[in-house]
């Protein structure tokens, strides 16, 4: 890239099975991100990696959030409902302490992908969302999507249900009975 943004290469590498938008969210360049979202199409968002990751989730591994918001106005070019090798989707990283506006709008996108899956602590969205106190997001989940994982039990045998009432969460609970 040129000092001013110009001759950007976005062509897929099949020498390493990656673009450049994928590499740069990986290496987490919030700037350079930044600067490909003004081309979505050419970005190649959809390119996924050879462990299975997409770049809008290396973007959310590396609290990118204001990139992850952005490239959630073009969902259908995200691959949002990618696993990766560890069994994750997207949602998994993302931190509802900290951006409860990308996952609002990533759920909005009506991609449930990832919300039966516990992340690396034995925990599904939902009950991260709980653990939070993240009520809105926890209702957003619950609300939208039969599949959450609403049975699912943490390592301490606990469900969603246990954890929110834990947090005093009254309209998550009430929604779960």
């Amino acid at each position: 890239i040129s000092s001013k943004g110009e001759h950007i290469i976005f062509q897929p590498s099949e020498k390493y099975g990656t673009t450049l938008f994928l590499a740069a969210a990986k290496a987490g360049m919030k700037s350079l991100c930044g600067r490909m979202l003004r081309y979505p199409i050419q970005c190649h968002m959809y390119f996924v990696d050879e462990d299975g990751y997409t770049a809008f989730m290396y973007v959310c591994i590396n609290h990118m959030d204001h990139t992850a918001f952005n490239m959630l106005s073009t969902p259908n070019l995200c691959n949002l409902e990618q696993i990766n090798k560890d069994g994750f989707a997207a949602i998994n990283y993302i931190n509802p302490y900290r951006a409860e506006k990308v996952i609002l709008k990533l759920l909005q996108a009506n991609r449930p992908c990832g919300l039966h899956q516990q992340n690396s602590q034995g925990l599904t969205p939902l009950m991260v969302a709980c653990a939070c106190k993240n009520e809105i997001v926890a209702l957003e989940i619950l609300n939208k999507f039969t599949t959450c994982g609403l049975y699912s039990k943490n390592p301490s045998n606990q469900t969603a249900f246990d954890i929110a009432v834990f947090n005093n969460l009254k309209d998550t609970s009430n929604t779960i009975i």
